[in-house]
């Protein structure tokens, strides 16, 4: 079985950078200095700016980060990425491949560093991909599902650690009814419409990976899905100000 997405699967350096200075019990923020207030060589602030501005546009204004040290969220996470790494080993894959670093955009990004992901918000109206989490291998396209704050200048992005394992390119449900004439789910206001993928996004089949997968993207591979709560962690939380977003899958 063949397992290969195109997605790049480079291990980051990010993924040996943590640097907690609490318990995470309970669960705590704690700012990462960077650029030229930090004090001294700081490996980790720079490395996560380096990482934020290179998909950001031009201009952007990194205002602050923070690291999630959360050790409930954290514990349930790495569970979950050592069993998947396990998976690995015993094909023979390297158990390095298994987690990515990727944005995360929402409106619930206070809740999500306090609870995790919380697979009982998913949205059930626009995600064409199945019913689970939604994460972007661009940070502009992760501030674009910003909703609420696509008309501000300032915006706060989830870098999360993400056990994608292996991946799953899939099709996108069944999004409009043969007698609509919008075929944009995002802006698509059709009644049938949206009845119908809500009943596509609770059938079981569109609420958890394929077999023998962890992930799904899709054909172009510009978002990752995972299905699971203790999927994903939220490790990072950048606040920024920034041009306001376009359309990303326009661009």
């Amino acid at each position: 079985m063949s397992h290969s997405t195109g997605i790049p699967r480079n291990v980051n350096s990010l993924s040996k950078s943590y640097f907690w200075k609490s318990s995470g019990v309970p669960s705590q923020l704690q700012d990462v200095p960077f650029g030229d207030d930090a004090p001294g060589p700081q490996r980790e602030g720079a490395a996560l700016q380096q990482y934020f501005l290179r998909s950001m546009p031009p201009g952007t204004e990194l205002l602050k980060i923070e690291r999630v040290e959360n050790q409930k969220v954290w514990q349930k996470y790495k569970l979950h990425r050592v069993q998947v790494q396990d998976e690995f080993l015993s094909a023979s894959c390297d158990p390095a491949q298994v987690e990515l670093w990727l944005w995360h955009g929402s409106n619930d990004t206070d809740a999500e560093c306090e609870v995790g992901f919380d697979s009982a918000h998913t949205n059930l109206v626009s995600n064409v991909y199945g019913a689970g989490h939604y994460f972007a291998f661009d940070a502009r396209l992760a501030r674009y599902f910003e909703r609420d704050r696509r008309h501000s200048n300032e915006g706060k992005l989830i870098l999360a650690r993400v056990a994608a394992g292996w991946i799953r390119v899939r099709d996108a449900i069944t999004l409009h009814v043969p007698k609509c004439n919008n075929k944009c789910a995002a802006c698509c206001k059709f009644q049938p419409c949206a009845q119908l993928r809500a009943s596509e996004l609770r059938k079981p089949e569109n609420r958890k990976a394929p077999p023998g997968y962890h992930a799904c993207t899709s054909q172009h591979g510009t978002e990752l899905i995972v299905y699971k709560d203790d999927h994903a962690y939220p490790a990072y939380v950048f606040t920024y100000r920034s041009e306001l977003p376009e359309d990303p899958y326009k661009d």
